[in-house]
């Protein structure tokens, strides 16, 4: 395994996301003063190797704190990007946005999406169908669009109590969703989600384990990958295999982390596995790239 620091000019580096995208990577994060400020912007960098990085874009909201920055590929070949922007200063409700590029250099304009009060903390396209959970305090909500822009809750309880939000997805061709979902409450242990079209009925499992900025990646072979914030021991970042029948979770790969870490994203290009992540374990918090062959995942 290869682990490469990309960026730390910022105060706080923190939240990514990757992508590959017109066969170059991606990697979105958020740069604040601190974990939680009162700004936050967000800078999108690319990589025609994943070994020599540049910045391609840097995104604002006047007065506003952006955070949790995703990426996904539209059905119709642009790279999407969502976002949420809080209004610290004035405490108004909180409120994601989407943005849309065709070269993920020119972002030319925001959109606003879901709810005001629900955060829709990223877009997954199941198929033409893109999905996400909006969360507010006690449940999450489930939306469905056929666009990106214009969500409809479909499920407005889909999981109630503990405190859902953070949550990543997984989709097959057959369009059977599968969804890892943080809880922050009573056991803070995660839950693991299915659902097949139109995802009006979901069938979840307790994890029995707490995890913090949930990613999925499906491998060639079929198995599912994690990659979260470990709790248990020490505070860390890491690459687990997921057992979908059982709902468990093994921890697979330790990656050079500790403290405030994680929001791992993932791109797989020919036999390699890029991870994105951040974390404070060298004295600052700061974007990291691992590289490894996805099949020691699986020896």
């Amino acid at each position: 395994m290869k682990v490469k620091k990309i960026w730390e000019e910022s105060d706080h580096n923190a939240f990514t996301d990757l992508v590959l995208f017109r066969n170059r990577l991606f990697c979105v994060f958020r740069e604040g003063e601190a974990h939680v400020s009162l700004n936050g912007t967000v800078r999108v960098m690319t990589s025609p190797d994943g070994e020599v990085w540049e910045t391609a874009s840097t995104l604002e909201l006047g007065g506003q704190d952006l955070r949790d920055p995703h990426l996904c590929v539209t059905p119709d070949s642009r790279l999407m990007l969502v976002a949420s922007g809080h209004d610290r200063l004035h405490e108004t409700p909180f409120l994601t946005y989407a943005w849309f590029s065709e070269d993920g250099c020119h972002w030319p304009s925001i959109t606003p999406i879901g709810q005001k009060g629900y955060w829709l903390w990223q877009v997954h396209w199941a198929g033409n169908t893109a999905l996400s959970l909006g969360g507010c305090g006690d449940h999450v909500r489930l939306y469905t669009s056929d666009d990106g822009i214009h969500f409809s809750a479909v499920a407005p309880w889909l999981v109630k109590g503990n405190f859902p939000n953070e949550f990543d997805m997984e989709s097959d061709a057959t369009g059977k969703v599968t969804c890892l979902l943080r809880r922050d409450k009573g056991s803070c242990s995660a839950l693991l989600g299915t659902s097949l079209p139109p995802y009006s009925r979901w069938e979840w499992i307790d994890m029995g384990v707490r995890v913090g900025g949930p990613h999925l990646r499906r491998l060639p072979n079929g198995r599912l990958l994690g990659i979260v914030r470990l709790y248990d021991r020490r505070i860390r970042t890491s690459i687990c295999l997921i057992d979908e029948h059982d709902a468990t979770l093994e921890e697979t790969v330790e990656l050079p982390s500790g403290g405030d870490c994680s929001y791992a994203g993932s791109a797989l290009w020919n036999d390699t596995l890029f991870v994105s992540y951040y974390s404070e374990h060298e004295g600052k918090c700061a974007i990291y790239m691992a590289q490894l062959p996805w099949k020691e995942l699986i020896s």
